[in-house]
């Protein structure tokens, strides 16, 4: 891993010629979006199961999935662009559990991650 969370491959890969930057970067995208989106939708299940709450907005696997999220993708400091992105971290994954709980389709998760997190990352 990089400093930013991305695998240490991607910089390889968009370095590299032109059809195997473009199938490598589809590749780490759709892996990433897949397993990462699933991941959470399934941790949070599990932990909702566990500990289930009566109050729709109170959602214990989001909000441990949402922390969990920001310590693995280092989003942890002091400085006010971490703060902001920490919050968005959380905001992001805690909403996209919110509406996988709400709807019972993991697949925006997936979506998500497939979009948006490998356009900022």
């Amino acid at each position: 891993m990089d400093g930013c969370g991305r695998p240490a491959f991607t910089k390889p890969i968009l370095a590299s010629g032109f059809p195997i930057n473009i199938i490598g970067m589809i590749i780490i995208a759709v892996s990433w979006g897949f397993f990462e989106g699933f991941s959470y939708a399934v941790i949070s299940n599990c932990i909702n199961k566990r500990f289930p709450s009566k109050n729709f907005w109170l959602d214990w696997g989001a909000i441990i999935c949402g922390i969990f999220c920001i310590l693995m993708h280092g989003a942890v400091g002091l400085a006010p662009s971490a703060l902001m992105d920490a919050l968005c971290t959380f905001i992001l994954i805690y909403g996209m559990l919110v509406v996988y709980d709400y709807t019972g389709n993991a697949w925006g998760c997936v979506f998500i991650y497939f979009v948006y997190w490998n356009a900022i990352a």
